[in-house]
């Protein structure tokens, strides 16, 4: 899914640590990923307002952004369209 993105802005896991190391996600390792192998600038934040920040300053006119989350993430959506 991130593949076809031209920008990826990723959220650290919360309560990772429940999970054994080899099972956890890695969103900085996926972040420098993309950035290495596509040279598309991507980011890792600790949360749903680091990530507003961050698209404050990164997104211009007529950018589609798409949210992809498993809950509400801390209120993102209407925080995104207050923002921008």
């Amino acid at each position: 899914a991130l593949s076809q993105a031209d920008a990826v802005c990723i959220s650290r896991v919360k309560k990772a640590e429940r999970l054994p190391p080899e099972e956890r996600l890695d969103p900085e390792l996926i972040a420098e990923t993309i950035r290495t192998n596509t040279a598309k600038p991507a980011f890792c934040e600790d949360d749903a307002d680091a990530i507003v920040e961050r698209l404050k300053i990164e997104a211009r006119d007529d950018d589609v952004i798409v949210v992809l989350c498993n809950s509400g993430f801390g209120g993102i959506h209407d925080k995104l369209l207050a923002a921008l």
